[in-house]
């Protein structure tokens, strides 16, 4: 232990005078052996550098270790107690986001120049992040003035191989081991790195110093006057007076930005921001020092520049007073246009009044306070160009020189887009007279030829439409416009701002359609028809705000958020009813203030095929979108109307194609792609309209010609003509007939004009000897449409009837229970598919023996012969609804009491049969009555609901009777799918 003491103590001896040897730093160098020093020296250097290594130099690691030091609050490196503080940064950065309201300077500018105008270079510090002032990464400059708390990384290498971090002290010097001390505050880094260069090499042999700056010291800055958040901050001392002003919020736009004061001791420099932003003048000295007081003035005198200029705005002047055009317009950015600009200056006179100024040059304008320099275009147009618009594979503008006509512009067939169509195009070009832009109608097929062609001005624009841009002459919208009508583009669409229109709208039974106008027009429009308003008065109304307060909202009423949802819906159709293209639109204003019969000429209607399907269903609504072509030339789509002409009957496209005079008829036929393949040549059908506008006379002739198809390219034809190609006459006809149950062959068959239902069952082998054509069952489509038409009436009357059957009812409950179960009977009747039935007589055997009963043909028709049934249906108002087994000779009677006879709530009086045929038989079953009714198999049995309690005799007659229609389409129903089951 003594031995381990005396070595500690001997350590000891050695280690401290060492460590206290910068404070005593000449009598420790004269002491110390230099054997001691230089292992001393090892110990406490680093490993010696070695650049294979790759790893991090002293200076790398001084700054990572600076960096790794971040805030927990801002996730931003922090700095030293002592340095900059960053709760500055963040609320410096929190202070930059708004903008700046509207200076009265601005407000100025802008009512005298007539459009919007800033104040140039206040928006760079909203999103300028100021600097810490820190060194991050790179050299430092050699001019970089050295002050105390700077911290210097000095790596030796050679003999000496150490590496230290030093700062300068309080009284300006650096100190290092070994080393005399060198001044270091207020010298540049270059000589205070020359002196220890110097020092180095005096003090050790082959031994290399590089000297970097570590850590920076903070100083502290003042920001006075117009700054957004002015005060006292601290930063780095490598932060500029851009990093103070954005910390300290930016300049307010009442300060200005040319005339900045930056005091240091006694000394003032001014600030010209406009030299760091614009480029213009020379460019300030942005560095500070611990001390310095930067002063913001207010704004001094101002100019402005506007309209076609890169950077439009209001320009601080410099100290004269005044500025050249050609400073301003370079400070503004220059402008848009390097040639072809006229210059406006707007200056005040004495009383403050504006005085306008055409500037011949800029070289010699010189603008004063308050003036606003006005760069215009001297002409907007282009010289010595046309344009190419449309189907065309590279639209835009062509040298007039190089395309002075039609022929040359459109060039080859390769210039076209697929599918264009070249019998009509536009030139939109300048009238003489007038300077208006107008639409000339030009033959682009002819001038392709060399035939038409047509000479170009300078400014033109050659429109090519495509066949889809045509085939919208046959839209829908289009032709509902020229017909007066809604087109389809705005049906069903809810645009009116009565919330009871809109419930009445969303939640009718039937589609509504659009009504435009104030609150009140939609009723005085329904009113017109006397059903419609007897409808009105018959549908029931809901008081939803009421019925909601009074929490009696009746079940399936429309609830306030339901309307809400309506009233959303109707803004949005509203606001889509409104993008409709402008040709649409410039069509529809002409259409309804022109003559009637002005576009006869483009009305095509879709022929109608006997199909049984009736109204508006018949055909598919052909809609589609306007194609954007009569959206950026709004005038072209009536032009193309007015100088229709239709083809129709068997083309492939039918419908009206715009032409010019001498068009020939083989040309539209290639754009309408085509004849059909059963098309007549014995019989076409042209008809011309010849109008001649100098007699003021029009004449139309039609004739039937007979021509092959060469002769089609000699037929010409003008706007307005009409040509049908008429079909051969088919014996087949237009669809098959389907043929089901007991037939040998069933399936679907092609039939001929005029063929019978006898002929049809010889075609498919006959019937089976299980068939039974007594119970057939044969539809119609034209019928099932008849019958949907007769619900819907009857639902209308039903609704009709109510209000003038509720006054007479004896209580307020038999009044709400007769109005459920009509609304009730109501709903089955808009619900219930028809069937679409026909009775017919099916049995060969007895078609034979008379023809005349013997069906004709249909496309569509249905034939379903079912197996010979062995049962009879008994439904209604009997205890035990059920089928039951036929019984040759049995009476209804006697079926009704096998299904356990009447009800109390049963009409006797009124029991009716169901034959397998679909025929309806009533069966008396007083006392009185003696006619003996057959009941053969497969017959239905219906016995109806007694509902004299309402004491409505007329009423119900009349819903019993609709029951009753009802209870036949049920039964057949119920026949067809008991027997297509089997």
């Amino acid at each position: 232990m003594a031995a381990r003491g005396a070595v500690f103590q001997g350590v000891l001896a050695l280690v401290v005078p060492v460590l206290l040897w910068p404070a005593t730093a000449s009598a420790q160098r004269t002491t110390l052996p230099p054997g001691l020093i230089e292992q001393l020296n090892r110990t406490q250097s680093t490993s010696p550098y070695n650049p294979a290594e790759q790893l991090l130099s002293p200076l790398d690691q001084v700054r990572q270790q600076q960096q790794q030091q971040t805030n927990p609050q801002t996730g931003l490196p922090s700095l030293p107690s002592n340095g900059f503080d960053q709760r500055d940064l963040q609320r410096g950065q929190e202070r930059l986001g708004p903008p700046q309201p509207t200076s009265q300077i601005e407000l100025d500018y802008s009512r005298r120049a007539g459009l919007p105008l800033v104040q140039y270079g206040y928006d760079v510090f909203r999103s300028l992040v100021p600097s810490r002032g820190e060194i991050q990464t790179g050299a430092v400059a050699d001019n970089y003035r050295l002050s105390i708390g700077d911290e210097l990384v000095i790596t030796l290498q050679g003999q000496v191989s150490r590496s230290l971090r030093t700062r300068i002290d309080s009284e300006g010097r650096i100190v290092v081991p070994d080393l005399p001390p060198v001044p270091g505050a207020g010298r540049s880094f270059a000589e205070v790195r020359g002196d220890l260069e110097r020092a180095v090499a005096a003090a050790f042999l082959n031994t290399s110093v590089f000297v970097s700056v570590g850590t920076v010291r903070q100083i502290a800055v003042s920001i006075l006057g117009e700054a957004n958040a002015p005060g006292i901050r601290r930063m780095g001392g490598f932060a500029s007076a851009l990093d103070a002003l954005a910390m300290a919020g930016g300049v307010k736009n009442t300060g200005s930005l040319r005339h900045i004061m930056l005091v240091r001791g006694t000394t003032t420099s001014i600030i010209d921001l406009y030299g760091v932003m614009a480029g213009v003048g020379t460019v300030p000295d942005l560095s500070l020092a611990d001390g310095d007081r930067i002063t913001i003035p207010p704004i001094g005198p101002t100019v402005a520049i506007a309209n076609e200029v890169v950077r439009p705005g209001i320009y601080e002047l410099a100290t004269d007073g005044t500025i050249s055009g050609q400073l301003l317009l370079a400070l503004a950015g220059g402008p848009l246009r390097p040639s072809g600009n006229r210059f406006v200056r707007l200056s005040l006179d004495a009383q403050g009044r504006d005085m306008t100024t055409e500037v011949a040059s800029l070289a010699q304008l010189t603008l004063r306070a308050g003036d606003i320099l006005m760069v215009l275009r001297r002409d907007d147009l282009g010289v010595g160009s046309v344009r190419l618009d449309g189907n065309v594979r590279v639209p835009g503008i062509r040298s007039l020189a190089a395309a002075p006509d039609l022929r040359r512009l459109m060039g080859s067939a390769d210039a076209f887009l697929p599918d264009p169509y070249l019998l009509l195009g536009a030139v939109v070009t300048t009238d003489e007279r007038t300077r208006n832009r107008v639409l000339v109608p030009v033959d682009l097929e002819a001038a392709l030829r060399g035939s038409a062609n047509r000479a170009l001005k300078d400014g033109d624009t050659v429109i090519v439409l495509s066949v889809g841009d045509v085939n919208y002459l046959a839209s829908a919208d289009v032709q509902a416009v020229l017909q007066g009508r809604q087109p389809p583009l705005l049906r069903d669409r809810i645009v009116t701002k009565n919330p009871r229109e809109t419930e009445r709208a969303l939640f009718a039974p039937a589609a509504t359609e659009l009504r435009v106008g104030p609150p009140g027009a939609a009723e005085e429009q329904r009113a017109g028809s006397a059903e419609a308003a007897q409808q009105q008065a018959a549908s029931p109304r809901v008081d939803v705000t009421q019925n909601q307060q009074a929490g009696t909202l009746a079940p399936g009423a429309p609830t306030a958020q339901d309307l809400n949802l309506a009233v959303a819906q109707r803004d949005l159709l509203a606001q889509q009813s409104r993008q409709i293209c402008r040709g649409l639109q410039e069509l529809a204003t002409i259409a309804a203030t022109a003559r009637p019969g002005r576009f006869a000429n483009a009305i095509y209607t879709p022929t109608q095929h006997d199909d049984g399907i009736a109204g508006d269903a018949k055909m598919i609504g052909n809609v589609f979108p306007c194609p954007p072509i009569f959206d950026k030339y709004p005038d072209l789509l009536p032009l193309l109307v007015e100088h229709a002409t239709t083809i129709e009957g068997e083309v492939r496209i039918p419908g009206p194609y715009p032409v010019l005079a001498g068009t020939p008829l083989a040309s539209v036929v290639a754009e309408a792609g085509g004849l059909a393949r059963e098309v007549d040549f014995k019989r076409i059908e042209v008809t011309h309209y010849a109008v001649d506008n100098a007699r003021g006379s029009s004449e139309s002739n039609r004739q039937l010609v007979q021509m092959t198809p060469a002769d089609l390219a000699r037929l010409a034809l003008s706007p307005g003509d009409v040509v049908r190609f008429n079909p051969v006459f088919v014996i087949r006809d237009n669809g098959p007939v389907s043929l089901a149950g007991e037939f040998r062959r069933p399936g679907s068959y092609e039939i001929q004009r005029g063929e019978r239902l006898s002929t049809l069952v010889e075609r498919a082998g006959g019937l089976t000897e299980q068939a039974y054509p007594y119970g057939a069952v044969f539809t119609r489509i034209s019928v099932k449409t008849q019958e949907k038409e007769e619900f819907t009436r009857a639902a209308r009357q039903l609704e009709s009837g109510i209000t003038a059957a509720l006054p007479r009812a004896s209580t307020g409950d038999q009044s709400q229970t007769l109005f459920a179960a009509t609304q009730q009977l109501v709903s089955e009747l808009r619900n219930t598919e028809p069937v679409g039935r026909v009775v017919i007589e099916a049995d060969p055997t007895v078609l034979q023996v008379k023809p005349q009963l013997d069906p004709l043909l249909e496309p569509g028709d249905t034939v379903f012969i079912p197996k010979r049934p062995f049962y009879v249906t008994v439904a209604g108002e009997v205890l035990n609804p059920t089928t039951l087994q036929f019984r040759p000779g049995a009476s209804p009677m006697d079926y009704i009491n096998q299904a356990g006879g009447f009800t109390q709530t049963a009409e006797d009086d009124r029991v009716f049969i169901v034959l397998p045929n679909g025929q309806a038989q009533p069966v008396k079953t007083s006392f009185w009555n003696f006619t003996p009714v057959e009941v053969p198999p497969g017959s239905t049995i219906v016995v109806p609901k007694n509902l004299t309690p309402f004491d409505l005799t007329s009423f119900l007659r009349d819903s019993t009777q609709i029951l009753s229609q009802l209870a036949i389409s049920a039964a057949s129903l119920a026949v067809i799918h008991s027997n297509s089951s089997r």
